[in-house]
């Protein structure tokens, strides 16, 4: 069916606001969605309540490129989830095409207060389909970066990244002490608390009780 005309007799659909009403919408702004990302847009706006609108871009999203996905994202309203999904596709972005990703970190970044850009930094969205962890191509990301949020937020990522190579990711760390000292003694104080070290040897840690 064509999706104006899908538009037409969802519009007079006698049951709305339910399960069903809200997946049939999604499937119309899907189809509006296939030629142009901002296809939907009107239609969300004023039809969707305001309170299921993020969850049909969400499904959305998992249909477009990163490119898409980010100019979408700049037009939303920020909160939460908007702000987790933006982290999701910077973490994967980043991997796949670091100059378009760090382009779009360097323009929003900037134009968060502390309060989100901290939500930003410290989510771990992922997502069916989500690319494998590259240590180094997030240290190469980094190392372009020149924006001190974006930096940060790179930093907090190569750091937080799963990894066999512990000794780069000690050697990134190190290296932080001079060009980044505040983030430098935040990680190494959480890596010497006493939780760390419960963790890292749970017998040493015993022992030191009883002496």
């Amino acid at each position: 069916m064509d999706p104006e005309q899908a538009k037409e007799a969802w519009l007079k659909w006698k049951h709305a606001r339910t399960e069903p009403w809200l997946k049939a919408a999604g499937e119309i702004c899907l189809k509006l969605a296939a030629d142009d990302p901002f296809g939907p847009a009107d239609f969300i706006n004023e039809h969707i309540p305001e309170a299921a609108r993020f969850g049909i871009w969400r499904n959305l999203f998992h249909a477009m490129d990163f490119q898409s996905t980010s100019e979408v994202l700049n037009t939303l309203p920020l909160h939460r989830d908007t702000t987790n999904h933006a982290s999701h596709v910077a973490r994967n972005w980043i991997q796949s095409d670091p100059k378009a990703c760090l382009a779009w970190l360097d323009q929003d970044l900037p134009q968060l207060s502390r309060e989100e850009a901290t939500d930003f930094l410290r989510t771990s969205y992922t997502f069916t389909g989500h690319l494998k962890p590259d240590l180094q191509k997030r240290i190469a990301a980094f190392n372009q970066a020149s924006n001190p949020n974006t930096r940060d937020y790179l930093a907090r990522l190569v750091l937080s990244t799963k990894t066999s190579d512990k000794e780069a990711r000690i050697e990134f760390l190190d290296g932080l002490a001079e060009t980044m000292p505040d983030l430098y003694r935040e990680r190494t104080a959480a890596a010497n608390s006493p939780v760390q070290k419960i963790y890292a040897d749970p017998q040493g840690f015993a022992r030191s009780l009883d002496a």
